[in-house]
């Protein structure tokens, strides 16, 4: 590669570095450390001296001195002395701060050095700032991974005599400085490549910054419009400038994709890695945030290449752990993080809904659960939902037969949630079950709505079908004290329940009380009586769970688009249709 001018200047000029500025050598040298790469007491400045390894260029820090005088309110600044001017007084001398966003300004100053120039007294002075391309981490880190020299291992210092040891060393050392050759040309090859990615930097940088959703855009610079600079990128130009060949870039991209691959130990977690939010991706250290820039640098080159010569590069590379799709489907989709998560079981959204009708199933079904099975139901990845009486959700136009109800199970099974409905038998509940179990998805013509087992209705309610006569009339006398109900009542209510009239309980309670019955509070005292029990009685709500349970954990969540239209054909989620 032939910089046509020297390369700070190019990219201070060309305004290259709004996304990711230069930086001075103590923050680059942290920027390495954390990347793995980690640098001894004045291994930079040795570097530079010898010309291995040098930066970008150094900052002339601005002095400026100041008149100052002792008053009795304190040290009185008087302005700036200037070089013609004779002061006899105090003088106090400002250095200005580095600031990134005005490069162009330093050059234009000349405030900015070429890194050949005064390489001893810009380390030993105050008045200079050695400046860095994050970039440069990659060049640095092939360095001095390239040139480390042999180390005895604590078996061989002790096995070993200081002679043979010191023989190994020294052969060492005169491999290297055979290798000196190749080894200068392999680090001029990796610091081309920092130089391309800072100059390239504006426009590819931000789109690595992702979470598969969004981007993260940093500027130096307060109004920049990345969007605007994106719009007006000549890629095309930037090449030619710079001198890169077609095969160039590749080479470039070849061998930082392959440094990535080689040191990542997160590489089999990729597929999940890429939708982790960028500040938590920022938080790892060594190896892992090493390959996350190196692979940042990769998808910079590859995006550059495409945009020169109008095709992507061909990869090499296997993608790991790939999701397959439907083909409507691009990659990045909120399906694709849906798949992955379901392969990593980290999706938070449940396997089974359970609807009931009312407050009392809501508070007592979670008991029954940790008691009888020992676990919540978000252990079982089973979320209970209060429809507060189905009429609420079917509706009752012709067009709208089946109402919100059929629309709710048919999206869920869609996204392969089973949904398991709990009705009492009033109003016209059998009718709506026998209507969804009749419809068809609106997704797919080859199933059902849901299946007739997922829609359970009671012969009578929760409270007749799950409890006796003696434990409900012994659980409503406790809710009122004064008041003490008998079997023959609790029987007398519940062969007159019908399904248009079902509050039988109700009015019995209010007819004694003269007070509205509680339903919640009554549903927690029959839930006590099958948690008191020590050796429980066959009650249907037991079984109605037990089979909750065993659909939820046989829900297996789709992987890929294919595991997902197998499943949505296998009955499942719905009667097979002809």
């Amino acid at each position: 590669m032939k910089w046509q001018i020297p390369a700070l200047e190019y990219i201070a000029h060309k305004n290259l570095y709004f996304s990711r500025p230069p930086i001075p050598s103590l923050n680059f040298e942290t920027f390495c450390r954390d990347r793995e790469t980690f640098l001894s007491s004045g291994q930079l400045e040795r570097l530079d001296r010898t010309g291995f390894f040098k930066p970008l260029g150094r900052y002339r820090c601005q002095k400026t001195v100041i008149k100052i005088e002792q008053t009795a309110d304190g040290i009185k600044e008087l302005g700036k002395l200037e070089d013609s001017e004779h002061w006899a007084g105090m003088t106090h001398e400002r250095v200005s701060a580095f600031s990134p966003r005005f490069l162009r300004e330093y050059f234009d100053r000349g405030q900015i050095l070429d890194s050949e120039q005064m390489p001893t007294a810009a380390w030993n002075s105050s008045e200079f700032i050695n400046l860095y391309s994050e970039f440069q981490f990659y060049p640095l880190w092939k360095c001095l991974n390239e040139s480390r020299i042999y180390t005895p291992t604590i078996d061989e210092i002790v096995t070993r005599s200081d002679q043979d040891l010191a023989d190994s060393i020294a052969a060492t050392c005169r491999f290297l400085r055979d290798q000196t050759p190749a080894f200068v040309e392999s680090l001029q090859a990796s610091q081309n490549v920092a130089l391309v990615c800072q100059a390239i930097s504006n426009r590819y940088y931000p789109p690595t910054q992702t979470d598969q959703r969004t981007i993260q855009i940093s500027s130096v610079v307060f109004d920049w419009d990345w969007h605007e600079y994106r719009r007006t990128w000549d890629a095309k130009q930037i090449a030619k400038e710079m001198g890169l060949a077609q095969d160039e870039i590749f080479n470039m991209w070849r061998h930082v994709k392959s440094e990535a691959s080689r040191v990542d130990p997160l590489r089999e977690w990729n597929d999940l890695l890429k939708f982790v939010a960028v500040s938590e991706k920022l938080r790892l250290r060594g190896k892992a945030l090493l390959a996350y820039s190196l692979e940042n640098m990769a998808a910079m080159l590859a995006s550059f290449y495409e945009d020169v010569f109008g095709k992507p590069i061909t990869t090499s590379f296997p993608i790991r752990r790939a999701v397959l799709l439907p083909k409507e489907e691009p990659h990045g989709t909120l399906r694709e993080l849906e798949y992955v998560t379901n392969k990593y079981q980290l999706n938070p959204r449940p396997k089974l809904i359970l609807l009931v009708e009312g407050e009392s199933e809501t508070d007592q079904i979670p008991r029954l659960m940790e008691h009888f099975w020992g676990h919540s139901l978000a252990t079982a990845e089973i979320e209970i939902l209060n429809l507060k009486g189905v009429a609420n959700f079917t509706g009752n136009s012709k067009r709208d037969r089946f109402g919100a109800l059929k629309r709710l199970i048919d999206d869920y099974h869609h996204r392969q949630t089973i949904v398991y409905i709990l009705l009492d038998n009033e109003g016209r509940a059998t009718a709506v079950k026998s209507r969804l179990i009749q419809a068809c998805s609106a997704y797919s013509i080859k199933r059902s709505v849901t299946n007739a087992e997922y829609v359970h209705v009671w012969e009578r309610n929760y409270e007749f079908d799950n409890f006796s006569d003696a434990e409900i009339a012994g659980c409503m006398s406790v809710l009122s004290p004064n008041t003490q109900f008998t079997e023959e009542e609790v029987k007398t209510a519940r062969q007159n329940f019908k399904p248009q009239d079902s509050d039988t309980l109700g009015r019995l309670y209010s007819s004694r009380t003269r007070a509205a019955l509680e339903k919640r509070a009554l549903g927690h005292a029959l839930t006590n009586c099958i948690i008191s029990e020590a050796a429980p009685l066959e009650r249907p709500i037991i079984s109605q769970l037990g089979r909750i349970i065993e659909l939820a954990a046989w829900n297996h969540q789709p992987t890929s688009g294919k595991a997902w239209e197998v499943n949505q054909q296998s009955g499942y989620f719905g009667e097979k249709l002809p």
